[in-house]
């Protein structure tokens, strides 16, 4: 990109020999580029002239400036009164604010008919919430609501000249009509990269229009209304000169590794000049971990995540601690462990503290008081956040304010090591003290702790400051974000999670798809996907080799889908499809790394003897046969959210046991009968709706979708009892939901087993564990043979059949089990799960050669629990190190 901005210059200078005594403004829309200019052309120009970023040209030209996202949201919510809206939707502010501020940006910088927009959206709005039997005076509409708010914040940011981004570009363009017709003989050169919205177009045109300047483009195509098939053109002039390979991954550790292994093969090639741009930020720490075992020097600049330095947990826990504490009204020791525990309070104020030793070898009451905290922490900072009163919103910022300041003296210590969670801090002080100034402003306003939780989460969720290392050597890896702008081109690009969602983003927007669609058709039309296709082609043009990274499996973050972008490439190459396979899908990748070895040392055995003490569930067993490394992070450094399902199954599946007890709580201890059927089903279908809606008033978004799989799935459960006693069959229900555990001694050590059994009854006389599940599995029975029950334990594709071997015995060792009034000693397990279609089926499971279903304790103890105590010694053995598995 040098030499493109080179010839640039150096061009016009040469074309303007005689006329560079006059003043010439020099203009760019990226910072780098006029950074760039400066440094090395600053002295061919007059003195006269000048250089800025169109922000900053904008500025000096109009007297306003823009303000930051953040501050525009606290003004907004000063603005607000409590009136106007429900108290739901006022309560939740923080979480649909920031999606309207940014329909507000999207509207004004794209020149959008601000009162067409409002009026389809107020429409589309009252033809939802019509109700014949609500008289008009009593309706309130959000949307005509935050019409008048989007008014109001205007005139209140320009009283005070300070604009959100959006609304600044939109009203400057009018201070550029007047500058430029003042300014006759000064002359504009403008250096575009990719314009990325109408106001900068229409900026563009203007310079034109007035004869003011030139206008150059660091592109040949159009970026604006950029097309995949500008794509396809550049491919065909460069495709003898680059190359482009997909690499599809299941897991987010093997992106890692699949980006360790691409720069080890360049480096043997002695290419390193290597761009890398994590899709998602918050692969940058493992991927620096990664890249500094190939031992090449590298540089980072990229816009990093408040929420993914790792201090941003501290406050989270003490958050958590604190909405816990409002919500029992008591505190409890493992809220008050949790944060403890963090790394930063254990090495900046309980270094020589006695108080957590204590919390953990005590289990006398799972509550502690105040006072017995104060008393070990008399002479410590940190006592001031277990003494905060949850009901004064003035003591709860003062304090957090107070604590950020303490933590951030310790930090100063060892400056160097600490400057992100520095700029944490310094950040999230500055935050509180404006929400602190606004709450005091806004006398009458009812403010709890979940709500301001609520704006830390929204705060650090959405806040990015730059993170940047640089190393002297010229050779070497750089780090940058997808949209960042780089003047350097490179031997090889690798770009990871390259996910529809990430790349391009998803649009957080407050309006509904079909006020979206009018709203794109009214100049948005796939913008964003216009913006950040330009980018793509602006990453492939400066290297000679581009690798992208997308991961095929679903979790809490990635969708599991390759992005557009890739589809839409495939589709429109003008190449057979056996020479797509050759050219893009690389030979498979020989990931050969070996596996990380954890010894157990004295550390880890503690922490391994606490965990079975407090409770070794089934979950965590089978988390160490799927990987003991994961098992390591989650249950012994306290790491979360390692290779968890998506959050859209957890969530429809919490709804779901929710559901289920509720319904069939009542008939515990007796028999289902066709009017226990009837009922449930007049209830269920305003049961789900009650549960998924809480106060909500419409079914919107998301939660169709949730509605509607968790409706089908509690009829379908529903109508498979009903079948079974039309059959024939009786089925008493004994427990639902029930918590259970029971200690199992192994080599004198105790080790409390315990889990949530879903449903346990009687079938004909039999005693039946049941466990939901919402997916699909993949066989229709499961046959265990003699052979197969050591597998049982230690293969993590047998889980869900563990998992209710070992509630057997929890069920056969409990008081519930000897205080049951049936006479069955043995017991049937089956896994609940819908088919395809949608119906609920139980998988038959039979046990040994002769296909026996029922197991009686004499079996369990002869067949499977020397396997399941076998395989709890493994996890407990000093001598057996953690290693991790590579799939």
């Amino acid at each position: 990109m040098k030499k493109k901005i080179d010839q640039i210059i150096q061009n016009f200078l040469l074309s303007k020999k005689k006329n560079l005594e006059r003043k010439y403004i020099i203009i760019s829309n990226e910072h780098t580029i006029i950074k760039y200019i400066q440094l090395i052309y600053k002295s061919n120009f007059s003195k006269k002239s000048e250089f800025f970023t169109i922000e900053k040209f904008l500025e000096k030209v109009s007297g306003l400036r823009i303000l930051d996202n953040h501050s525009v949201l606290l003004y907004l919510f000063f603005l607000l009164k409590e009136d106007d809206f429900s108290q739901n939707n006022f309560d939740n502010f923080f979480h649909w604010g920031p999606m309207i501020l940014n329909d507000f940006q999207n509207i004004d910088i794209n020149m959008i008919d601000v009162e067409h927009f409002f009026s389809s959206t107020i429409s589309k709005e009252k033809i939802n919430k019509w109700d014949f039997n609500v008289p008009k005076k009593e309706k309130k509409f959000f949307w005509e609501k935050i019409r008048e708010y989007y008014y109001v914040l205007q005139s209140q940011l320009l009283k005070i000249g300070t604009l959100y981004q959006g609304m600044f570009f939109k009203i400057t363009l009018s201070y550029l009509d007047i500058f430029l017709s003042k300014n006759p003989k000064t002359k504009i050169i403008y250096i575009n990269s990719i314009i990325s919205n109408q106001c900068e177009k229409i900026f563009i045109q203007k310079i034109i229009q007035y004869n003011h300047g030139i206008v150059y483009n660091l592109y040949e195509e159009n970026t604006f209304e950029s097309k995949i098939q500008d794509f396809t053109r550049i491919y065909k002039k460069y495709k003898k000169s680059k190359n482009l390979k997909i690499i599809e991954v299941s897991k987010e550790v093997e992106q890692i590794k699949a980006v360790e292994t691409i720069i080890k093969q360049l480096i043997k090639k002695k290419l390193f000049n290597i761009l890398i741009i994590p899709g998602d930020d918050s692969l940058l720490i493992p991927l620096l971990h990664s890249i500094k075992r190939t031992g090449i020097n590298y540089s980072i600049k990229i816009n990093y995540p408040l929420k993914n330095i790792p201090i941003y947990y501290t406050f989270y826990y003490i958050f958590q601690f604190l909405l816990r504490k409002n919500k029992f009204r008591k505190i409890y020791k493992k809220d008050v462990i949790k944060v403890l525990s963090n790394g930063y309070i254990q090495n900046f104020f309980l270094k020589k503290n006695s108080l957590l030793k204590k919390l953990i070898i005590e289990n006398n009451s799972d509550s502690i008081s105040e006072k017995t905290i104060k008393k070990y922490l008399i002479k410590n900072d940190l006592g001031i956040i277990f003494q905060i009163p949850i009901n004064n919103t003035k003591i709860i910022f003062t304090t957090i304010i107070s604590f950020i300041r303490k933590l951030k003296i310790l930090l100063l210590k060892k400056v160097t090591q600490h400057l992100l969670e520095l700029e944490f801090l310094s950040n999230l002080e500055i935050y509180m003290q404006k929400l602190k100034i606004i709450i005091r402003k806004k006398k009458n306003l009812r403010f709890e702790i979940d709500n301001i939780f609520n704006m830390y989460e929204e705060f650090v969720s959405t806040k990015t400051i730059q993170y940047t290392t640089t190393h002297h050597n010229k050779k070497g890896l750089y780090i940058t974000g997808f949209s960042n702008f780089f003047l350097k081109d490179f031997d090889s690009v690798i770009i990871t999670s390259f996910n529809e969602g990430i790349i391009p983003p998803k649009n957080h927007s407050l309006v509904s798809s079909d006020s979206f669609d009018f709203f794109q058709r009214m100049k948005m039309k796939n913008l964003n996907n216009n913006i950040y296709f330009s980018h793509f082609i602006r990453i492939f043009k400066s290297s000679l080799e581009t690798y992208l990274i997308y991961k095929n499996q679903p979790d809490e973050i990635n969708s599991g889908e390759k992005s557009r972008f890739i589809h839409q490439i495939e589709m429109n190459y003008k190449i057979s499809k056996e020479k797509i396979n050759n050219f893009l899908i690389p030979e498979p990748i020989s990931i050969i790394t070996s596996p990380i070895i954890i010894e157990k040392t004295e550390s880890i055995i503690h922490c391994l003897h606490k965990l079975i003490s407090k409770g070794l569930s089934p979950s965590s067993i089978n988390l160490y046969n799927y990987n003991p490394l994961l098992f390591y992070y989650k249950k012994i450094l306290g790491i979360e959210n390692l290779e968890e399902s998506y959050s859209i199954r957890k969530k429809v599946g919490k709804i779901i046991h929710q559901i289920l007890k509720i319904l069939y709580n009542p008939i515990k201890k007796s028999f289902l009968t066709i009017h226990h059927i009837r009922k449930m089903k007049r209830i269920y279908e305003s049961l789900v709706k009650k549960i998924l809606l809480k106060k909500e008033e419409f079914i919107e978004g998301k939660n169709i979708l949730y509605y509607s799989i968790i409706k089908t799935y509690i009829e379908n459960f529903i109508s498979w009892d009903e079948k079974c006693i039309k059959d024939g069959h009786k089925i008493f229900v004994q427990e639902i939901e029930l918590q259970i555990s029971s200690i199992l001694n192994i080599e004198g050590k105790k080790v409390n087993l315990h889990g949530i059994i879903d449903r346990i009854d009687e079938y004909d006389g039999i005693n039946r564990i049941l466990d939901y599940k919402i997916g699909f599995l993949k066989v229709k029975k499961m046959n265990i043979s003699l052979k197969k029950i050591k597998k049982i334990f230690q293969d993590p594709n047998y889980s869900n059949i563990m998992q209710l071997l070992i509630y057997i015995y929890l069920w056969y060792k409990s008081s519930f089990f000897r205080r049951r009034k049936t006479t069955s000693t043995t017991t049937t397990i089956g896994i609940i799960s819908p088919e395809k279609e949608g119906n609920i089926l139980q998988m038959p499971i039979n046990f040994f050669h002769q296909k026996k279903i029922e197991i009686t304790y004499e079996d369990y103890e002869k067949y499977f629990l020397p396997y399941l105590i076998k395989r709890i010694k493994e996890i407990l053995d000093p001598e057996i190190p953690i290693v991790e598995k590579i799939y």
